[in-house]
């Protein structure tokens, strides 16, 4: 990965300005906040693979709906899913410690203004010491002392933390002790359901695991501290891909030792993006893949995946994740098949996934002809 040429942490403001959410086109839209002159004010861009956002030179009009008169941060985009939200609302938060303690902080909601629609904004938002409830923009609004602030981190660098935002986290967690030498975790799936992208079997890669002393994890059931804390503390780790890893990335620390057992045939970049950042060794990728199927969903991010276990072992060994004289074997055939059957319909079938584009395709014609 290519050194990030980050700028300078800035804190803009206050302003009495007006929020105002203008056109869309795809993933862009004209959001900004504008002076009463209807300039806009600095540093309210979005930029990132989900969502961007930039004003416009000048705004159409700056009536206002809404009032907001309590000091306000400006921070970003509220997404969704657990990753896009470590990469999209952090990286502005940082100038929360030059603020006053009343302030509150704002996001551009990426579509409805519910916060229940965005269940992970709140726990991250708590993990760096937050209790107020966050703002999310709701048609135009007038607020009365907003501040803008330099991102300094997530999707507009492709993953990557400058120092002063990395140095913000850490001291916002909880201290941290040593790493404990010999603690070994792998972080898994299997409890999310059948419903999710998975591996088929990783029951019984954990059996596997944890008969080599591995403490199995799944980290939903715990809260975001206990997850930092745990992903600080373990000399060895070994992840199913999933977005506990955007967590990870942001707390791993020197002489970890940490493997991705791969979901999908290529990690994706800003995830890699991530990895690569931090002062830990880069992960020991683990491809022991040998099919991808799809249940016939709209999402393209529910396969399930297949794994040679003899290569998985080889390749964990290899990296000194397994000792050589681990108990291992392959699950059943009939325990595959059961996996594989795992959350489908009597009349649903798995898909390739050249199968499940073109299943894809025809819905999406289907629609355009029904409307």
């Amino acid at each position: 990965m290519r050194p990030v040429d980050f700028p300078e942490p800035k804190l803009n403001g206050p302003f009495d300005a007006v929020g105002l959410r203008g056109k869309t086109t795809g993933r862009h839209n004209e959001f900004g906040l504008y002076l009463p002159d209807a300039q806009p004010v600095v540093q309210t861009d979005i930029s990132g693979s989900l969502f961007t956002c930039a004003p416009v030179p000048k705004a159409p009009s700056t009536d206002a709906l809404h009032e907001v008169d309590a000091p306000v941060l400006f921070a970003g985009l509220a997404a969704k899913q657990f990753g896009h939200v470590i990469l999209n609302s952090l990286g502005r938060l940082w100038a929360l410690e030059h603020l006053p303690p009343e302030t509150q902080v704002m996001f551009l909601p990426m579509r409805r203004a519910r916060l229940s629609f965005y269940p992970a904004l709140a726990p991250m938002l708590r993990l760096v010491g937050m209790r107020q409830k966050p703002l999310l923009h709701r048609g135009p609004t007038r607020y009365r002392q907003i501040y803008t602030a330099t991102d300094l981190f997530g999707e507009r660098y492709g993953g990557a933390a400058s120092p002063a935002f990395r140095d913000w986290f850490v001291r916002k967690l909880p201290p941290r002790g040593p790493i404990e030498r010999g603690l070994k975790v792998y972080v898994t799936r299997s409890q999310l359901g059948a419903s999710v992208g998975r591996f088929c079997n990783e029951d019984h890669l954990e059996r596997l695991l944890a008969a080599d002393g591995y403490q199995i994890v799944a980290p939903e059931q715990h809260g975001l501290n206990n997850q930092a804390r745990l992903f600080q503390r373990a000399e060895t780790l070994v992840f199913a891909e999933g977005s506990a890893l955007h967590l990870y990335a942001l707390v791993q620390r020197e002489g970890q030792s940490v493997a991705v057992i791969q979901r999908r045939r290529d990690l994706p970049k800003l995830l890699t993006g991530q990895l690569h950042d931090g002062p830990a060794n880069a992960p020991t990728q683990i491809n022991a893949i040998t099919g991808t199927f799809f249940p016939p969903r709209r999402a393209d991010n529910l396969g399930l995946t297949t794994l040679d276990f003899d290569r998985l072992r080889d390749q964990l060994v290899a990296g000194g994740f397994v000792s050589r004289s681990a108990p291992w074997s392959a699950p059943r055939a009939a325990d595959q098949r059961a996996s594989l059957r795992a959350g489908l319909a009597a009349d649903e079938d798995l898909m390739s996934a050249e199968d499940h584009q073109s299943w894809l395709k025809d819905r999406r014609r289907k629609r355009r002809t029904m409307a």
